[in-house]
């Protein structure tokens, strides 16, 4: 099997990871969701109401509000949330591996276990401290929910529009997720990742390697920019040679990359391992050591 072959096979594998990730994921957040909505609607039941709407103005309303960011927080608790995300962390144990594999590929050598090691734990706490640490869980699960029934109460809303858009907001509506599947299986897929990126970025350090192949496979909705990069096309097209791009071209790429739809703002050369083609990006940036052929294209 050639260097080529293998690194595809191992981007293969890590995108099957990534999609078995998500789908256990989003399964198990339907069951969260559907928990949180059944409980937030029988609170909101026991809500004062005056002809078939929520009485706007009434003090046992206003005192019931201010007590149903505890009542929320209790009803996350008792559902599987934490368990689910724990769940999900086993995935760097196998982007390590596969990190592993990548170095073993391109360099023949692997990284200090210690490093992955560690660039693991760092990734896992900025996961943890947006899924699970209180002020993540306050502010992407409790504050909006809040809002909403903040607006539906003190506006009087009709009790049973309130309940219906509690219910398509908190469980999704046909064909589209719910708002705890949209946001923690995006900030999880991203960091996961980022952590895979992170890797490649060490290798390219450690191992002093001087170029990188941009791989991934490309549907209907990947950006332009992504797919521009995986066929050496548009503004890249004179930057890649044989199918690779050099290192010391990065800071033209990421310049020629700012300001496309998707891109993180804060992306650098420095960190284009990490941060690829943007925000839910499943393309990767595998570096590699440049062959005399290839160096030969770029100086004719």
């Amino acid at each position: 099997m050639s260097i080529s072959k293998k690194i595809r096979a191992i981007i293969t594998k890590r995108g099957q990871i990534v999609r078995k990730a998500d789908d256990f994921l989003i399964a198990g957040l339907a069951d969260v969701q559907n928990n949180l909505a059944k409980t937030i609607i029988e609170k909101l039941s026991r809500f004062e109401r005056r002809g078939g709407a929520l009485a706007a103005g009434s003090a046992n309303n206003t005192e019931m509000l201010s007590i149903f960011e505890r009542n929320i927080k209790s009803a996350l608790r008792n559902t599987k949330y934490n368990d689910l995300i724990k769940g999900y962390l086993n995935n760097f144990d196998e982007m390590a591996k596969l990190g592993q594999q990548t170095a073993q590929a391109v360099a023949g050598r692997t990284v200090n276990p210690s490093t992955i090691n560690a660039l693991k734990k760092i990734e896992i706490e900025r996961l943890a401290i947006q899924l699970v640490d209180p002020k993540g869980i306050q502010s992407n699960v409790v504050d909006p929910i809040k809002r909403i029934l903040f607006r539906s109460v003190t506006t009087g809303m009709d009790y049973e529009s309130a309940v219906g858009e509690i219910t398509n907001f908190v469980t999704g509506t046909q064909g589209s997720q719910g708002f705890m599947q949209r946001y923690t299986t995006q900030l999880a897929r991203d960091s996961v990742n980022r952590y895979g990126g992170t890797i490649n970025n060490v290798i390219k350090a450690e191992f002093e390697l001087d170029g990188f192949v941009y791989v991934g496979s490309l549907i209907d909705t990947s950006r332009k920019i992504c797919t521009d990069l995986v066929n050496g096309e548009g503004v890249f097209s004179d930057l890649r040679k044989d199918g690779a791009y050099r290192i010391v071209d990065l800071p033209i790429i990421v310049q020629r990359m700012k300001g496309n739809a998707g891109v993180n703002p804060d992306l650098t050369p420095d960190n284009f391992f990490e941060l690829r083609g943007g925000y839910n990006c499943r393309h990767e940036a595998i570096p590699i050591k440049l062959t005399q052929r290839q160096l030969a294209l770029w100086e004719e």
